[in-house]
């Protein structure tokens, strides 16, 4: 602050100094309100800033699913989720688990949404799991939902530590052009089958990217 500045500041606590009473709070609300409600605004997001990342943070996804199956209510995610949630978190505090629906519906413009949303998540390793119908892309890839098979780990590796049948795997490529079984019929899920979800047709994958192998090999001991 130079001297002039100084000077003036100064000069104007003296005079806000010597005012009273409702003159003083008038006086400074006129001359003052825009940066007190700045500071005010500035303070309430600090706090909520504060709260949501050290004091209190909302809950940390241990396992997400995209759910791309041609069915799909509230209750049927709802069930998945909670069925999976004591055996894939660990802290119940900061933990939870996440069935996000990504149908396509036909909508053009949701589609889209639904397409962006996938890839930004996925980009972000985000999503761990796929569960959907079998889809073809160009040059005869073919994969699950929205996702082609080269961005799915090869189950072979995982089917005997988590008892799931080696029947009625689908097979692709890796993007090395290496052959990989990049899903497993949900029709031999025994959760599933208790939950009574329809899994005529519906396949899971697991995506290659996933952080969070520990919980997605659970949480595959669970619906088998």
């Amino acid at each position: 602050m130079n001297e002039t500045m100084k000077e003036r500041f100064l000069a104007e606590l003296q005079k806000i100094k010597a005012m009273e009473g409702r003159v003083k709070r008038e006086y400074i609300w006129d001359y003052y309100k825009i940066p007190i409600i700045a500071a005010i605004i500035g303070l309430f997001m600090l706090g909520s800033l504060l709260n949501d990342t050290v004091i209190n943070p909302p809950p940390r996804s241990a396992l997400t699913i995209a759910w791309m199956a041609s069915f799909e209510v509230d209750t049927t995610l709802n069930s998945l989720g909670e069925a999976l949630y004591p055996a894939v978190v660990e802290d119940p505090d900061r933990q939870t688990v996440q069935v996000m629906s990504f149908l396509l519906g036909g909508d053009p413009q949701m589609d889209m949404a639904n397409h962006q949303r996938f890839a930004a998540m996925t980009a972000a390793r985000e999503i761990d799991i796929i569960i959907g119908h079998v889809a073809e892309f160009e040059e005869d890839v073919i994969g699950l939902g929205i996702a082609p098979s080269w961005v799915f780990a090869d189950l072979h590796p995982i089917l005997s530590d988590v008892g799931i049948p080696p029947e009625n795997l689908l097979l692709g490529v890796s993007d090395e052009g290496e052959a990989l079984a990049f899903g497993i019929s949900m029709e031999g899920s025994v959760l599933f089958e208790a939950l009574g979800i329809t899994a005529e047709g519906a396949y899971l994958g697991v995506l290659v990217n996933t952080d969070r192998r520990e919980a997605v090999v659970e949480a595959l001991r669970k619906l088998w």
